[in-house]
Formats: C-alpha cells, structure tokens, sequence
C-alpha cells in the first residue's frame, strides 16, 4: 500500500489486520494540525461487478449512519471521511488514544466490582442510544472498547455493520444478500450467530465483556451448566456481589427473551436494587419441588408447572394468607400428621406408678378403658380432683405435657471454609492489587519471610498480573490444610513464568476465623 491515501492522508503505521481488510494510525494532512486519525481498509468479499456496485451503495449507507451517531454522542470516535480507492473501501475516523479493555488487563490485571459496575453505567447509555436509532453494535468485546487516556472514558469502537456490508452480494433470485455474521465467538449469543442480531445481542456481548473484566477469563475457558446451558462464571469472581453477578447472569441468558429487553432496564436494575424477583428467569436447574412441611410463605419459594386453563368460575374465596387449595390440602395434612405420630407415640408411653417419689407428672390411670386421642383444641391437662369434689389447693401443681421427646441434635459439624476457594479468593484479590488484604492472609512466620510489608508490596507490584489456573485441596482438617495452584506470573518485565504446582500451606486462626497461608514453594 502507498503512503498516502486520497492525497490527504499519510499512514503512520499499522494498527491490526484482519480479514476484512486493515486498520492505520494516519496523519490528515489537510489540516493544519495534521491531526492523527484512523484509516480503515476494507476489503470486498467478492470481485463480480454487479456485486461491487451493491456494496458501494450499501457502504455509502452504512457510512451515513456511523456518521450520525458519532457525532451524536462523545463516547464513539467521529467519522471524518470515507471514500473508494483503487477497488477499496475506506473509512476515516477519530483517533481515540487509550487502551483496550482487553491491553487493559492483560496489563494490569482484573477488575474490582466497584469499577465493573462504573463501566456498565457508563456504557449502557451508549447502547440505548444507538438501539434508539435502530442500530446494532454486533461485536462488543473486550477489543472494541477503549480507555481514553485523557480521563478513562470508555468508548465504543469498530461498528460491525459497516464490515457486514463487504460480505453483499445478489443470490440467484436477484436480492441482495451478506454471507458474512458480524460478531467474535464467544461473545456473539446464539440468534446473532445465524445473523438475527437484536439489540439484547449486544447486552450479551457486554454481559461477558464485565464477567472477562471481573476473571480475566475468555467466554471459551468458562464451561456451562449441562442443565441450564447458562454460563458458569461466579467461581472465577468471588468478591463480586451478588447484585452485580445477578445482573450480569440476566444479560448473558443463551436466550434472548431472558434477556434484558433493552440497555435502559439493565441500567435501571444496575442503579437501583438490582433485578425484580419477578423478573428474573428461573432456569430449570433452580426449579423447586413443594416442600409443605415447615412451609412458611415469606421464606419459601416453589415454582409449579402452569396446568391447563380452566373456564370454570371458582367456587371458593381466595385465601386471604396467599395460599392455594391445594397448599392448604398439603399443610392441613401435614399437622393432622404430625398429631396422628404424637398419639401413637402418646399409646406406648409406658404408665407411670402414681406411688413413687418422683412425681414430675400425674395422670388419672383409667386401666379398664381404652386411652382416646383427645382434640388438639382441649389443653393436656389435669388434676387428681373427682367430678363432684372441689379441686384440691395444692400449690404450684405440675401441668402435663404429653408429648413424644424430641430427637437429640447431632453435635454439630464445624466447617472451615474451602482452602481451595481460599487461596483462588487470595490470588484474585492480589491481581486486584489489595496487597493490604492479602498481606493480613499471611501467617507471622510467612510475614517475617516476607521481609515485611514494603518488601512484599514492592514484589507483587513487579508482577503484571497472575493467570490462576486449576486450584485443589490435597489435604485438609480442622487447623491445617495443604493446596495446590497451576499458576502463571506475568511479570511487566521479562517473560511469564509458570508455577504449574504450587504447593501452598494453610493454617487455621481461630482469632480471624479464617485460613492464614503459612508457607509456600513459589515466590
């Protein structure tokens, strides 16, 4: 390629290349500043003529739109220009100087909640702006989202709809067509990989740019549920809240209609408390069975299968406690079992002889009549009084409580919490640069070795971030526990080193109520 494009703009150097064509830091030099800008190459999927003229016309469309909604809104770059040269297609937009979210952290290493959550607020306005305009990102990604240097501002780059139209061309019933989907596996849902994009398309490509920022995990290394097909994340992200995890699981739902419907409901729940119960999807793993026994309305949830519609007219009020027929059938049944076992019980008590000393309870012993269930509403009480006599003063007389005795409690079992999660916690935090926290995770004697806390602070800080790969429990009881992590050091200078097992101590503080990391093998 020449130097200079259009007689105006000098290419400084390359950005990326793909596929569809190249990306160039250019120079304007029809300007007095000769300010910097972006030049995209675009290079047509097919040479046949009629083909070209198609997407000349559609490039200048698509065009026309990007140039809209760039200068609508100073989170995506301004196109300056476009035009066709020698068969190719260019554009040429604001140069945007920053980083990607990706570079991002690559360099430096995950993200805390806290600023995942700013992100998606700041960005969720840009998407209902552009889906109010009927247009479709299509390839939101780590990649395609930059950091301004000038103040941190994320911005949306690299529309898709424009490299879509490099793919028209006619079919053989003479209407144009594109064989060319839009969009990056992994980030692209399912309706956007057989070109059905909708705007929640774009929410799901956000959803799993957060869950990248929040694990430094692509979409490809995180597995998904066998049941749901949803995406099992939360594990790589422990700190992360469990409103912002919500939110997030809403917007990558495999489904569309599970989905948030728009850019503005996820920003409101992001804003406001989080998602309406009633309008989260349950997936089937969560479906609950009926569980009458101990049932209470307030902490209790069951999902029941709709049944077929009925066009009878109800007979029955509705029940003012909230409860249907047949909840009430089942807890009905319940207590009236519960009293059935207790006179069962009640039967093969063994009677107590009234003439010994210890007299904690007094019955009327009645041996030639059979013992009767008496009515739950009439107390289980009496006294040694006759029908026709008064009741007898005697002070402080016992009351009879019959009943069968309750089973003994096990000793409970005392759980520390899972090494394993804790040392993956203590290394996510450490790619957080929370080198107060972790530092307090250490044992004294891991601390001494440390050469205290400015020698620990200054190691760490020479270490761009830590991939964490496989954590496992080797060994563990009530006060020690031994771990082993596949990790790998990216160091900001020199090349990564992996730590495939590291051999990692624990013991138990019962002061913190936490493990303490005692001694380990690597760095």
């Amino acid at each position: 390629m020449e130097n200079m494009l259009s007689n105006r703009y000098r290419l400084v150097r390359p950005l990326g290349q793909g596929g569809f064509g190249a990306t160039y830091l250019a120079e304007d030099q029809q300007m007095p500043s000769q300010r910097r800008c972006v030049v995209k190459q675009l290079q047509p999927q097919t040479t046949n003529s009629q083909d070209i003229q198609l997407i000349q016309n559609r490039f200048g469309r698509e065009a026309t739109i990007l140039e809209e909604v760039g200068k609508g809104h100073a989170q995506i770059p301004d196109l300056y220009a476009f035009f066709v040269e020698a068969g190719q297609f260019y554009l040429v937009q604001e140069w945007i100087e920053g980083v990607t979210l990706l570079a991002h952290v690559q360099q430096q290493g995950v993200w805390p909640d806290s600023r995942v959550r700013s992100l998606l607020t700041s960005l969720l306005p840009v998407l209902s702006y552009i889906h109010n305009k009927g247009v479709i990102h299509r390839d939101i990604k780590p990649d395609n989202i930059m950091l301004r240097a000038s103040d941190q501002t994320p911005i949306l780059i690299d529309f898709g709809a424009v490299r879509e139209t490099m793919g028209t061309a006619l079919n053989s019933a003479g209407k144009s067509t594109s064989s060319i989907i839009i969009g990056t596996p992994g980030f692209m849902p399912q309706e956007q990989a057989v070109g059905r994009p909708v705007f929640s398309s774009d929410l799901f490509g956000l959803g799993l740019t957060a869950v990248f920022l929040l694990t430094g995990k692509y979409p490809m290394e995180l597995v998904t549920d066998p049941m749901t097909g949803e995406i099992i994340w939360r594990e790589f992200a422990p700190l992360v809240s469990p409103t912002l995890a919500d939110i997030i699981d809403m917007a990558i739902r495999s489904h569309s209609r599970d989905r948030f419907n728009t850019a503005t409901a996820m920003l409101t729940a992001l804003q406001g408390s989080g998602i309406p119960p009633t309008s989260m999807s349950v997936p089937p793993s969560t479906i609950a069975s009926p569980t009458p026994v101990g049932f209470n309305p307030q902490h209790s949830t069951v999902v029941v299968a709709p049944g077929p519609v009925s066009t009878a007219t109800p007979t029955s009020t509705p029940n003012s406690g909230g409860f249907s027929d047949w909840q009430k059938m089942i807890i009905t049944g319940s207590v009236m079992g519960v009293f059935v076992l207790g006179a069962i019980a009640i039967a093969q008590l063994p009677q107590r002889n009234t003439d010994e000393p210890d007299k904690t309870t007094e019955t009327t012993p009645e041996p030639s009549t059979p013992s009767t269930q008496s009515s739950p509403d009439i107390p289980t009480t009496s006294t040694n009084s006759t029908p026709n006599s008064p009741p007898t003063a005697t002070p402080q007389q016992p009351t009879i409580v019959v009943q069968p005795d309750p089973p003994q409690p096990a000793p409970p079992i005392i759980e520390r919490p899972s090494p394993a999660k804790f040392i993956r916690e203590h290394y996510t935090l450490l790619n957080q640069r929370q080198y107060d926290t972790t530092y307090q995770r250490l044992s004294s004697n891991f601390q001494s070795k440390s050469n205290g806390y400015a020698e620990y602070v200054n190691w760490w800080n020479k270490v761009a971030r830590i991939n964490i790969g496989a954590v496992q429990t080797l060994e563990a009881n009530a006060n020690e526990a031994v771990v082993n992590a596949e990790l790998q050091y990216i160091m900001k200078a020199g090349k990564p080193f992996n730590d495939d097992k590291s051999r990692i101590y624990l013991t138990w503080n019962e002061a913190q109520q936490s493990w303490l990391i005692n001694d380990k093998t690597a760095p």
